[in-house]
C-alpha cells in the first residue's frame, strides 16, 4: 500500500506484541505498509511478525525518538494495555489496567500531528448487557471495564480536536490458536489439568451470558482495512455477526473436541478463585457489528463450529 506520493504508508503500532497486534502487523507488512513497532523490550513476543518491521523502544512517560516517528506517521495504531485476564483484580491491578491504557493513548495522541488514529477498546464498554442486543449506539454500561473503556475511548477521541480521524474498535472474544481466549479456556491457569480433554468441560455459571466472538483473522483484517481506508471513522464492534450464549459456546466447543459439555463451573467457585475478575466471565454482551457491516466489511468466519474445530486442532 502506497500513499499519493508513491511511498509506503507509514504506520506506527503500539501494543503490537499482543495477539491481535502480531496478526495485524503481519497483514500490514504483507500489504506493503512501512510499519514501526513501538516496544518496551527487544521486540517482545513478535516472532510471527516479518522482520521487515522496524522496532523502536518507547515508554509513554519518557521522551525519545519515538515521538518524532509518531508525529510523522500516516496512521497510528494503539493496542497498548495490560491484560485484564488471568489474575485477580486487586486495587493495584485495576489501576495498572487503567493507567496502561490511558498513559499510552495520551502519549500517542499528544505527539500526533496529522493522519489517523486506530485505537482499541472492548465490548466491556457495554457492561453486563443481559439479553439485550447492543450495537455501537448503545450507551455505556456500568462496572469497572465499562468505566475503563469509556476513559480509554475519550482519550483517543481527543485526537479529533487536532483534525485527526479516529476509528475505535470495541474488541470481543478473539479466537485463535496462538493466543486470545481459547487456549486459556482449554487450560485455565487456576487448574493443574485440562478439564475439556478429561470430559469435564461445560458452561461458566448458568451459561446464559452472551459471548461476542470473532476469529483472529477477521479481527486483524478489519483493523487492517481501517488502516488503509480513511472511511473507517467512528466506533466499530469488532465481533462476528452472530454472538452466542456461553452455554451454546460450550456445547459447540464440546462438539469440536468430541467431548461432553455437561460439567458447569459454578459461579461462586469462579468468584472464590478469581475474585472480581470472575464478573467478566459470568456476564456478557450480545454485541453485533452494525458499523462494520454497514461499511461493507466481509466476515470470512461466521460459523462458530468451523472456527472452534479449526483452532482447537492447532492447540
Amino acid at each position: 500500500m502506497v500513499t499519493a506520493n508513491n511511498v509506503p504508508l507509514r504506520v506506527v503500532a503500539a501494543g503490537a506484541s499482543g495477539f491481535i497486534g502480531r496478526a495485524l502487523c503481519a497483514k500490514l507488512l504483507e500489504a506493503g505498509a512501512a510499519v514501526t513497532i513501538l516496544t518496551r523490550g527487544a521486540g517482545g513476543n513478535l516472532s510471527s511478525v516479518p522482520t521487515t518491521a522496524t522496532f523502536m523502544n518507547w515508554h509513554p512517560g519518557n521522551s525519545g525518538e519515538w515521538q518524532r516517528t509518531v508525529g510523522e506517521a500516516d496512521v497510528v495504531v494503539n493496542l497498548a494495555g495490560e491484560s485484564v485476564a488471568g489474575r485477580r483484580w486487586t486495587r493495584e491491578r485495576k489501576e495498572a489496567i487503567r493507567r496502561s491504557r490511558l498513559d499510552a493513548t495520551n502519549a500517542l495522541v499528544a505527539n500526533m500531528t496529522h493522519g489517523r488514529l486506530i485505537s482499541a477498546s472492548a465490548v466491556g464498554y457495554y457492561g453486563d448487557a443481559g439479553d439485550k442486543i447492543v450495537d455501537e449506539n448503545t450507551p455505556r454500561g456500568t462496572g469497572f471495564l465499562a468505566e475503563v473503556c469509556a476513559e480509554w475511548e475519550a482519550a483517543a477521541n481527543l485526537a479529533i480536536e487536532h483534525n485527526i480521524k479516529v476509528a475505535i474498535f470495541r474488541i470481543g472474544i478473539v479466537l485463535g490458536a496462538e493466543g486470545g481466549a481459547l487456549p486459556t479456556m482449554l487450560q485455565p491457569p487456576f487448574l493443574p489439568f485440562r478439564p475439556w480433554h478429561l470430559g469435564l468441560g461445560g458452561p461458566l455459571g448458568n451459561g446464559k451470558q452472551w459471548m461476542p466472538w470473532i476469529h483472529i483473522d477477521d479481527a486483524a483484517a478489519a483493523m487492517a482495512a481501517a488502516v488503509f481506508n480513511e472511511h473507517y471513522e467512528g466506533t466499530f464492534n469488532l465481533t462476528a455477526p452472530n454472538p452466542v450464549t456461553n452455554r451454546e459456546f460450550s456445547q459447540t466447543l464440546g462438539r469440536a473436541l468430541n467431548r461432553p459439555a455437561i460439567t458447569p463451573l459454578p459461579g461462586f467457585l469462579l468468584h472464590l478463585l478469581l475474585g472480581e475478575f470472575s464478573s467478566s466471565l459470568l456476564t456478557g454482551q450480545r454485541a453485533i457489528p452494525v458499523n462494520l457491516q454497514n461499511i461493507g466489511f466481509n466476515f470470512r468466519y461466521t460459523s462458530l463450529l468451523n472456527v472452534l474445530t479449526e483452532v482447537t486442532r492447532k492447540i
